[in-house]
């Protein structure tokens, strides 16, 4: 391709300035560099001394142009010759916006400005050659006096060469990104497929199964569930990698997700006779995050505790709220725990310390940037503050509001029995008696879930869903419908349809909440 064939984008100036004195904390990369320093000439100098400016300037590796205050040409070396394809008599009978692509006169005044106000500019470009191609540049703009005359020293360097390596880089890593998507999603697909298998053969499925299948069933659902896991964590490094990981966050409740992320890992710590201890009862805290993601998240936490945790040893999860409203996870074992001289470095990709380095090196490392795009954070303590031994794993995830369950029943019994479970877990609840006074409680309240008695005076359930799901704001609230009356095919043909589940009285404590858990901790696979 030829230079002026590309893509012009990037020829717009862009000028960073930096004060002399603060040249090197300077943010910009580019800025870090001083200008090549050229001596004073004084005026009348000697022969020797002319010869040394000249043997000086002619020694500089950039092009170096030297131009008055208007910017017109007086001086340039053979670097700068060579670049612009330029004889000296041309350059110096031209200005230096001549050969600066898009400069014009306000570029040379913004450069006086800088050099008065003791400034130098930097400039990324392009410059147009004598045949008119163009070239990528790096300028450095500094001031000079020759032979008592302030003069603008113009430093110009080729990027040519860096600014293909830099293309030729981004189109390796491009093609990599490309690589590993597809090779993930070839291996992801028939894997989720065999997870699926597995598991309806331990829910019966394929008849009763042995105790001895049993459990070489549960060692394949486990393993299968981990390379998966593994599997997604290269996906979303790639995703990071490229700024296009997208949460999907949900309100979630905290003891619910962590109980439901564990359960194969706790079997597995079971298998290796360690301890699985959880201490979640006592938790009603909401948070938002990404459910899917955050499982990974834990599960690879888990996963490591229990590796590093010899038999007979202990893992235990803890989840409650903090002090400052966040929603803490935290996972303490007390196994052999991380070396202090890697403790830094432990959630940075690739490190794989100690003497018993397992796996790639990237579970931590993208556990944590996944944590810090929730806005949360994720803090590694070995041993833990007063253990000999052992690590704690804390994650801290926003704190949600408890979501607002609305009760619609005209029996006040029902009502407050079910005000009680749904507030001993955590969540806030509304009341109404009848369809009318729920859809005046709709209307004023930001209600996330409705729990719904099928009969009613005036309209009954079946009306108030129809309602419902007709209404744009509304259409979309999740209903869980419950009833004592027995329900004919075609009624609850039109519940399916209104994507309603139902419970019939009386019904378990716990049916309600694992109906409830279902809307606000969907499964992630």
């Amino acid at each position: 391709m030829a230079e002026n064939e590309q893509n012009l984008s990037a020829s717009t100036i862009r000028i960073a300035l930096v004060p002399d004195n603060k040249a090197d904390s300077a943010t910009p990369q580019m800025a870090t560099r001083r200008p090549t320093a050229v001596p004073t000439i004084k005026k009348k100098p000697p022969a020797d001394e002319a010869s040394g400016y000249r043997n000086l300037l002619e020694s500089i590796y950039d092009g170096v142009l030297i131009a008055d205050q208007g910017g017109a040409i007086i001086d340039g070396n053979s670097r700068a010759l060579h670049m612009f394809s330029s004889e000296r008599s041309v350059l110096c009978r031209s200005n230096i916006t001549d050969w600066i692509h898009g400069a014009d006169a306000a570029l040379v005044a913004k450069i006086r400005v800088n050099i008065s106000n003791r400034k130098y500019t930097l400039i990324e470009t392009y410059c147009n050659r004598s045949d008119q191609t163009l070239f990528p540049v790096e300028i450095a703009v500094n001031e000079i006096d020759l032979a008592g005359q302030k003069m603008m020293c113009f430093f110009i360097r080729d990027i040519s060469t860096r600014k293909h390596t830099e293309q030729k880089l981004r189109e390796y890593d491009q093609h990599r990104t490309q690589f590993i998507s597809n090779v993930s999603h070839e291996l992801r697909v028939p894997l989720t497929s065999m997870i699926y298998a597995i598991t309806n053969m331990l829910n019966g499925v394929a008849g009763e199964l042995s105790p001895e299948g049993v459990r070489y069933l549960r060692s394949l659902e486990a393993g299968g569930k981990r390379m998966l896991m593994t599997i997604n964590g290269i996906l979303d490094m790639t995703g990071l990698e490229n700024n296009m990981l997208s949460l999907n966050k949900k309100k979630v409740p905290l003891a619910s997700f962590v109980r439901s992320s564990l359960i194969l890992l706790a079997l597995r710590a079971e298998q290796q006779e360690i301890t699985f201890k959880e201490n979640i009862s006592n938790c009603s805290s909401f948070v938002e995050c990404d459910p899917e993601k955050m499982e990974r998240v834990l599960m690879n936490i888990a996963d490591n505790a229990i590796k590093f945790t010899p038999p007979g040893g202990t893992v235990e999860v803890t989840a409650q709220a903090a002090s400052d409203g966040q929603g803490l996870i935290t996972v303490e074992d007390n196994g052999i725990g991380i070396p202090s001289a890697d403790l830094p470095r432990v959630s940075t990709r690739y490190f794989r310390g100690g003497t018993h380095a397992h796996g790639s090196g990237l579970g931590l490392s993208i556990s944590k940037e996944i944590v810090e795009l929730h806005q949360g954070r994720l803090t590694i303590e070995s041993p833990p503050a007063g253990k000999e031994k052992g690590t704690r794993v804390t994650i801290a995830l926003p704190a949600a509001a408890s979501p607002l369950v609305l009760i619609v029943d005209d029996n006040e019994e029902i009502r407050k029995m079910l005000t009680t479970i749904l507030q001993a877990s955590g969540y806030r609840t509304l009341t109404a008696s009848s369809a009318e006074e729920a859809l005046l409680s709709l209307s004023n309240n930001p209600v996330e879930l409705i729990i719904l008695d099928l009969l009613l005076p005036t309209l009954n359930g079946f009306q108030l869903a129809n309602i419902l799901r007709q209404n744009t704001a509304w259409h979309s609230l999740p209903v869980i419908a419950i009833t004592g009356m027995s329900i004919e095919s075609e009624q609850k043909h039109i519940l399916d349809q209104y994507n309603v589940p139902l419970l019939s009285k009386p019904f378990r404590k716990e049916e309600l909440t694992d109906r409830i858990e279902k809307i606000f901790l969907p499964t992630g696979e």
